[in-house]
């Protein structure tokens, strides 16, 4: 299946055409430029874009400006041809769509773990549906084609993602848990995915994508870390320790999806304990975010979930903590070349994202 939308031709690109006027070679633009040939070329057949400062160096170096350079004819008015990340989304569905390893990616922008906060522009709406999905889009081609998408749990994603970054376009971010965010890494559907496998000073993370994807070259970086226990209910009794005491006290949990790292840590504890999951009430339920958990005990469908300190802050729920986790993100190293990601890495190392990490209850700045 064919979804790159529109096309441009290397030898047509406004870049590629002031290049050879010029007589200057790929090398030679690029080193001028401060970015690697692969980079160049990949803006110049129009897969990338740039993002300020070197935008504003090529046009210096080309003797032109940045509005002859990277305006396009399709700005403001495309149809794209789409991957999406979920079956049988109906014509009308607002979506964010992004380019990820040469073709389109389209996400629902509302869905029950968005909406709470109320409607977030969307990049498009999707106008047919079925064997081939089109998305239109008012918006440039240059800024979704800058669109990032990371999928994962950490609520603190939702920093990042908000960060006013110097590049095109903007970041999106997929909340779900760590097995479907790897599935969608592995699937091309996200460019980075969040991850909590290990607890502090394990390699869980890293083992869990090199068995997820495991011949490819991703790279690891350290997102956050934060603390893990059980949030309880009025309902729960205060003499509750952990696992022991759920069948016990005929307690209902709020369980994740099958691949999540809390339900994975769950099945370990039942079998460390001897407890038969069928003895637990609720053990089968599925729920796929945090919010969604927290939910059914807010609205009292359970009485305990397992998750991150911030989350039983945010609703008052008691915490008894099990541990610290470390939260990665995971990408594969091509994402380097990416601006939106580059600029991204920089403000993960900013005093400012520090500071608004360390005021966040139960997160540790790394």
């Amino acid at each position: 299946m064919s979804d790159l939308g529109p096309t441009r031709h290397p030898d047509n690109s406004a870049i590629s055409q002031r290049r050879k006027a010029l007589d200057i070679t790929q090398a030679e633009l690029a080193r001028a430029c401060g970015i690697s040939r692969q980079f160049l070329s990949m803006m110049e057949s129009g897969r990338v874009q740039p993002n300020v400062q070197t935008a504003l160096k090529m046009a210096a170096a080309l003797g032109s400006s940045v509005e002859e350079l990277f305006a396009t004819e399709e700005d403001g008015n495309v149809e794209l041809e789409v991957t999406s990340s979920r079956e049988n989304l109906p014509a009308g569905t607002r979506v964010n769509v992004a380019l990820i390893s040469g073709r389109w990616v389209a996400h629902p922008a509302d869905t029950p773990e968005t909406i709470s906060g109320g409607f977030c522009p969307a990049d498009g709406v999707l106008v047919r549906a079925g064997a081939r999905h089109v998305v239109a889009s008012q918006q440039p081609l240059r800024e979704l084609e800058g669109n990032l998408i990371i999928a994962g749990c950490d609520p603190a994603l939702h920093l990042l993602c908000n960060a006013k970054l110097d590049a095109p376009g903007h970041s999106i971010w997929v909340n779900c848990g760590s097995g479907i965010s790897l599935q969608h890494l592995r699937e091309g559907l996200v460019h980075v995915a969040g991850l909590h496998y290990g607890f502090d000073g394990e390699d869980e993370n890293l083992r869990m994508v090199k068995s997820t994807i495991p011949d490819e070259d991703i790279f690891i970086m350290r997102f956050s870390s934060w603390e893990q226990g059980w949030l309880l209910s009025p309902r729960v009794p205060k003499s509750f320790l952990g696992v022991a005491d759920i069948a016990n006290n005929k307690l209902r949990i709020a369980n994740r999806e099958h691949g999540a790292a809390v339900r994975r840590w769950l099945d370990e504890e039942l079998v460390a304990h001897g407890i038969e999951p069928s003895s637990i009430a609720g053990y089968q339920s599925c729920h796929l975010s945090h919010t969604e958990a927290v939910d059914s005990i807010m609205a009292d469908r359970a009485d305990l979930m397992l998750g991150p300190c911030v989350i039983a802050s945010v609703f008052g729920l008691r915490f008894i903590p099990i541990g610290r986790v470390a939260f990665d993100l995971a990408f594969r190293r091509t994402l380097f070349e990416h601006p939106r990601m580059d600029a991204s890495i920089k403000w993960l190392a900013s005093k400012r994202f520090h500071q608004e990490l360390s005021t966040l209850p139960g997160y540790h700045v790394t």
